[in-house]
């Protein structure tokens, strides 16, 4: 997703030909982010192009699908908002299953100095987000709030402080999850007597797990509900143009041969 919002705030300050290189280029963004935290040796980079290709070409028949689901998407509807939620954590749900498999090949071919190096980045990473403070944490909401709406007035300043312990317990979770994932990793690599097919397979495992639980949406639902009357004329005409703009990188991406 992060990869996703990146996109966004690009096409929104790019020009046409500028947001056609970015779509060309997603393959080389999603190996980059994986090789960010991945140690890889130079026959398994080839291997992750070419696997990351594959998975970039297969899922465009996904993605056509979801054209529809951004066209229904209207800040009057709120009705649907539920029916909307549910269908795009599917489409989520289903795109990060692949990508797993396409992590889940590397991380099973890793020598135990990459496999040290992996956890090492990990740790690294796990440090950063610990040290988020409340205020930090806010500056991120803001910060994502800003590119799909523009710039927050007070009214919706003060229903994000409304559910600031929510959103600080959710991160609190986000976090615990991860770290039993990264103990689950753990298990697996010290369990030596496995082939590369075997450890392949717990690392799905575990992966699935992950990704398949159950998401709690009632809350997230209940915040858009209250957001939605907030929203100026200068905010929904920028969410307007965000939602077109995501239809353009889905067509390119569409189009696009990788």
């Amino acid at each position: 997703m992060k990869i996703l919002t990146l996109a966004l705030i690009l096409f929104l300050f790019c020009g046409c030909a500028a947001k056609k290189l970015i779509v060309k280029n997603a393959d080389s963004l999603l190996q980059y982010q994986i090789e960010k935290y991945i140690p890889l040796n130079s026959t398994q980079k080839k291997i992750l192009s070419m696997d990351v290709d594959r998975f970039f070409n297969e899922n465009k028949s996904r993605v056509q699908e979801l054209l529809p689901l951004i066209d229904s998407i209207t800040l009057e509807a709120t009705g649907n908002i539920q029916g909307q939620f549910d269908e795009m954590t599917k489409f989520v749900k289903l795109i990060s299953m692949d990508l797993s498999k396409v992590l889940t090949k590397q991380l099973a071919t890793l020598s135990v100095e990459q496999q040290k190096d992996f956890f090492k980045r990990i740790d690294k990473e796990k440090t950063h987000l610990a040290k988020k403070n409340k205020k930090k944490q806010g500056h991120e909401f803001e910060k994502r709030f800003e590119v799909f709406f523009g710039k927050m007035n007070i009214s919706q300043k003060k229903l994000y402080a409304d559910y600031q312990s929510y959103f600080n317990q959710r991160f609190k979770e986000r976090m615990k999850r991860r770290e039993i994932l990264h103990l689950e990793m753990r298990t697996i690599y010290v369990q030596t007597q496995d082939n590369e097919k075997t450890r392949q397979d717990k690392i799905n495992d575990i992966l699935t797990n992950y990704i398949q639980r159950p998401y709690e949406n009632e809350k997230s639902i209940e915040i858009i509900n209250k957001l939605i009357p907030t929203l100026g004329k200068e905010q929904r005409i920028h969410f307007k143009k965000m939602v077109q703009d995501l239809k353009e990188l889905l067509g390119y991406f569409v189009e696009n041969k990788y």
